[in-house]
């Protein structure tokens, strides 16, 4: 049975730590509930027939084109749920699917206007900013896993599109494994919260909002500063637990730091290890990075360099 991602409803405190994240709409992840999620936002597509069609042969399959008994009635049943998808359809596709294609096909087709609505269909955070190619890419990572990975709860489109964000040049992220199969977290922090403009020694805290957006418990993780003597801000826990967190779940996990008296940018490099000390996320601790700005605000205030 696959995930469903269900309709929930905004509880007291939680608006304030997590705005704007709770959503309407129930998708399910099969392939049905993929297509509802996207169709009516695509454009170039006339009927649900031909918005499949479309998206099998994009992703490699040529299932429609060499079996002439099916009809088009047949892929619009596929779409709407009344079909499931069958070994044979799975078998069409190649292994891995044609997520290049795929990608590019929705990175042109997604409407611009409608790209919001695509997002929030698949729970991507409301107030994460809006790229279409990185959507488009997320979106053809879990089709990989609906296609041929049927027995996986594993619910990636917002994992990925954060990290396809993150590093939007990085073309193998679309490999990326977790250390535990089915893992997945979402960085629900804002970005405009990841940076941190400070004066000289002053004190600040920074607040992670993770989302477990994946399939395992965490239990016994915690948060690693990975270059807390690369840089002159200090921090004043290098290790930080992280509350046990059921898939779902969220939880908001803070440090504090002393910026010193250096005047510069800074990138403090964080990753999530398991009870053994092992990276959860490899090539994923970007998503974790606090950038901070030291200034001297007296001297700024005081008119910098400029000569009387």
């Amino acid at each position: 049975m696959r995930l469903a991602i269900h309709a929930r409803t905004e509880k007291a405190g939680l608006s304030g730590l997590f705005p704007g994240l709770f959503l309407s709409r129930v998708i399910c992840l099969d392939f049905a509930g993929f297509c509802k999620g996207l169709y009516g936002s695509v454009s170039g597509v006339s009927n649900r027939e031909s918005f499949v069609m479309n998206i099998f042969r994009k992703a490699g399959s040529g299932f429609f084109a060499s079996n002439q008994g099916y009809s088009p009635d047949y892929a619009a049943k596929l779409c709407n749920g009344s079909k499931p998808l069958s070994k044979q359809h799975r078998k069409s596709f190649p292994n891995p699917i044609d997520r290049a294609g795929l990608a590019k096909y929705l990175t042109e087709h997604i409407k611009t206007a409608s790209a919001r609505t695509v997002m929030n269909q698949f729970t991507i955070p409301t107030d994460a900013e809006i790229n279409i190619s990185a959507l488009a890419r997320a979106l053809a990572d879990q089709l990989q896993i609906i296609i041929h990975e049927p027995d996986s709860d594993a619910n990636i489109i917002a994992s990925n599109y954060q990290q396809y964000i993150a590093e939007p040049e990085t073309e193998t992220s679309s490999s990326y494994k977790p250390l535990y199969e089915g893992d997945a977290f979402w960085d629900e922090t804002a970005s405009a919260d990841r940076q941190h403009v400070v004066d000289f020694y002053e004190n600040f805290t920074h607040t992670w909002k993770l989302h477990n957006t994946g399939k395992v418990a965490w239990l016994g993780r915690k948060l690693i500063c990975k270059n807390e003597d690369a840089i002159t801000p200090c921090v004043a826990q290098r290790s930080i637990d992280i509350p046990d967190t059921a898939p779902n779940g969220r939880v908001a996990v803070s440090v504090e730091f002393d910026a010193r008296g250096c005047e510069d940018s800074f990138v403090s490099e964080w990753i999530i290890v398991d009870q053994d000390g092992k990276e959860c996320f490899p090539n994923r601790s970007s998503a974790l990075n606090i950038t901070i700005v030291v200034e001297n605000k007296t001297f700024i205030r005081a008119g910098g360099n400029q000569i009387g």
